[in-house]
């Protein structure tokens, strides 16, 4: 019974080693190569030229309304 709980545990970090050790394997060959075929991907557009301009957003200086509705949606959310 303890002889095959331990070949049941070095099996299984065996296992687990060896996935791990084959996931960064293959990750950093994905990385290499991503580097060396890069060129075939375009370079992205600027989002800044992509974006419209936005209305600017008015500021609301009443404090009170802000505490009141933040007060509001914690007693909806929690329930108290």
């Amino acid at each position: 019974m303890f002889l095959s709980s331990i070949i049941l545990l070095v099996t299984g970090v065996g296992m687990t080693f060896t996935f791990l050790f084959v996931l960064i394997l293959l990750t950093n060959l994905s990385s290499k190569l991503s580097e060396k075929y890069a060129y075939l991907m375009p370079e992205p557009e600027s989002r800044k030229a992509a974006r419209p301009a936005s209305a600017p957003v008015a500021e609301s200086s009443d404090d009170d309304s802000v505490a009141a509705a933040i007060a509001l949606a914690l007693f909806k959310h929690t329930g108290k």
